[in-house]
């Protein structure tokens, strides 16, 4: 059994506190995964084992968009001295929130390995100092940036990287681009990154904001019944048709637990996953988009083709989970089942951080556990109605 950071905190007064400092621990013989609580967006931080140099993999590093996430300066604390460490950089589409963090780690074009991105390097200018944007344009310049064929591509990606350069740990591309960007005005959610972190018998697929092109309707296996493409495969067919194994343990749901054009039942089902979990910002608050989705839940937990696990270990378990539905924001009191969350609403309207922590030695003895940050935020921004219990029906 692997050993797990517990962090003791007090319940403070519900005003606006300053988040306690989590720092990274320094590498050891496992192999760890952080999903950090940036709010409306993506931030993953891969920690090699330290038999192979404790080297980071970052994919994606955005956007904490409010006070009540990890600020600038909660993730400066948490990378630490290991800062330096970042070796490759994986950015799945050009969404401000999946990349307007980075910057801030100052990563030098020289120090780094490897950058790989989805879409292409004009799609990273949203940020009006184009700072990523010329990152990008630099790192291509020295050779370090893998782009991928603006038309698509899953099992002809060709991309295995062993980012931590021995172990039989790597990060492969399932696909990328499936949209063909050139189907809208610029990169999509479906032209999203998809990224599989491979070690021995483990498996964590990272799908960045991958959905089904929202041009055309789809029948229950993901093909299109839209008359102009019909018995086409839509972009979640599209990638399991590609991979003859695409079976996964961990995996980050996609665009932060939407439903129903992402996370779409056959594809669950597909990639028989055991383990879920996705980033929060939370229902009800301003500019949400109810993430995560609760029908999304409900499904995972009722649907028996979902291999989801139910949790018994208490130090496992992330019993309250918070969840969005048609701009109400529910929660569920008694969670047991292998889905998290960075972000949870509680029965007192209050605030609360989590990194979802994995850890792993790649032989089946994997440890996911949600680690929270303390002490508790203020008040939830949303004062609307909170349904506890089973979340909806």
């Amino acid at each position: 059994m692997l050993t797990v950071q517990l962090i003791i905190f007090t319940l403070c007064a519900l005003a606006h506190v300053t988040m306690q400092a989590y720092v990274m621990p320094p590498a050891d013989l496992n192999l760890h995964i952080y999903a950090l609580p940036v709010g409306q967006g993506d931030a993953t931080v891969i920690q090699c084992p330290s038999t192979y140099g404790g080297g980071l993999t970052i994919i994606d590093m955005g956007s904490t968009s409010r006070a009540e996430y990890m600020s600038n300066t909660d993730i400066l604390n948490f990378f630490g001295t290991s800062i330096s460490k970042i070796d490759y950089v994986y950015l799945t589409h050009g969404d401000r929130d999946h990349y307007n963090i980075l910057p801030l780690l100052n990563i030098q074009v020289s120090a780094v390995k490897g950058v790989y991105i989805g879409c292409d390097i004009s799609d990273y200018q949203t940020e009006t100092d184009k700072k990523v944007y010329n990152w990008l344009i630099s790192v291509n310049a020295a050779g370090k940036l893998t782009r991928f064929p603006s038309q698509g591509c899953t099992s002809t990606c060709n991309s295995l990287v062993p980012i931590c350069g021995g172990g039989n740990i790597n990060m492969r591309v399932m696909g990328a681009n499936l949209d063909q960007y050139d189907l809208s005005t610029s990169c999509a959610n479906g032209d999203s990154l998809v990224v599989r972190l491979e070690y021995n018998l483990f498996r964590l697929i990272n799908p960045g904001d991958l959905e089904d092109y929202g041009g055309f309707t789809y029948d229950s296996n993901g093909y299109i019944t839209s008359a102009s493409e019909w018995g086409k495969p839509g972009n979640l067919r599209l990638l399991l048709n590609g991979w003859a194994d695409p079976t996964t343990i961990f995996y980050r749901l996609a665009h932060h637990g939407t439903w129903p054009n992402g996370n779409k039942p056959f594809f669950l089902q597909g990639i028989q996953v055991r383990y879920a979990y996705s980033s929060s910002k939370l229902p009800g608050t301003p500019g949400t988009f109810n993430h995560p989705n609760c029908e999304l839940y409900d499904q995972m937990v009722k649907n028996p083709s979902i291999p989801i696990v139910p949790i018994t270990n208490p130090g496992q378990q992330q019993l309250e989970y918070s969840c969005g539905l048609n701009g109400n924001r529910y929660l569920e009191d008694n969670n047991v089942w292998g889905i998290y969350t960075t972000a949870v609403c509680d029965k007192k309207n209050v605030f609360h951080n989590y990194i979802i922590k994995t850890d792993t030695d790649g032989n089946g003895n994997n440890y996911i556990s949600p680690v929270e940050l303390a002490p508790p935020s203020l008040y939830c921004w949303s004062k609307r109605y909170m349904y506890y219990n089973h979340l909806y029906y």
